[in-house]
């Protein structure tokens, strides 16, 4: 029985290999021509085998089939610290310099997606929040910024801060000298005699998150008033672009 299965084998064989062989007999020139540049990509230099793709390009080691050095190679080059763990570009560019091996790009990928320290510190953009851009202001004195800025020249006794009220449409600006131990009391006070008193009520007034601006004494204040309290992203100033510290 084995012997019948052995023979039908060759007798398969026999009759698939000529039907295999034909696109390699129809197109020789082309296949001959393709294998000629193929080899001439290969050099000896000493015992090393060089490849490179043209005769403009650097030479680059070849490294046979051995898992374990081209391991090591890629961990020197993306694990080690000259490495920096960096992506999987780069780290491929890195070792391509260098050395060749059949399907490189395919081993650098896999090593840098399973690389333990690239996933845990890898950052993870769905956990960001979409931009909000703050609203245009259409009329003067409609919106207002306001924030601290501290650690300036001495002004007399008043202090080395100023507290700082932007017109967010015209951009006409009030500075408040105040002392650096502002309380949110007083920063209710300067508002209604600063902006409210010679400017008019604005409708919502832009600020960072300082604990005098998220205080319950400026929240009721706003409140009462009727005007709206919009903070901008915390450890962000930029956000709101009327305030420019030099």
């Amino acid at each position: 029985m084995k012997l019948l299965r052995l023979t039908r084998k060759i007798r398969i064989t026999r009759t698939l290999l000529p039907i295999c062989a034909l696109p390699v007999m129809l197109h020789w020139d082309l296949f001959r021509e393709q294998s000629v540049k193929h080899i001439q990509r290969y050099s000896i230099d000493g015992n090393l085998l060089l490849h490179s793709i043209d005769k403009f390009d650097a030479p680059r080691t070849v490294i046979a089939n051995d898992l374990i050095l081209r391991a090591r190679i890629i961990h020197e080059y993306h694990d080690a610290p000259i490495g920096g763990h960096l992506g999987r570009e780069k780290t491929f560019a890195a070792v391509s310099r260098d050395f060749f091996w059949p399907h490189m790009y395919k081993w650098v990928r896999n090593w840098v997606r399973t690389c333990e320290i690239c996933q845990r510190v890898k950052p993870s953009p769905s956990s960001l929040a979409p931009l909000r851009p703050l609203p245009i202001a259409a009329e003067a004195w409609r919106s207002v910024s306001m924030d601290y800025i501290f650690g300036l020249a001495p002004y007399g006794q008043i202090g080395t801060g100023i507290l700082v009220f932007v017109d967010s449409f015209s951009k006409m600006t009030h500075l408040v000298p105040v002392h650096a131990t502002i309380t949110a009391a007083v920063t209710a006070v300067h508002f209604i005699y600063t902006v409210f008193h010679h400017r008019g009520l604005p409708d919502n007034i832009i600020s960072d998150r300082d604990f005098c601006f998220t205080s319950a004494i400026l929240t009721s204040l706003f409140e009462f008033l009727g005007t709206k309290l919009q903070m901008s992203t915390a450890a962000h100033p930029e956000t709101d672009g009327q305030k420019r510290e030099g």
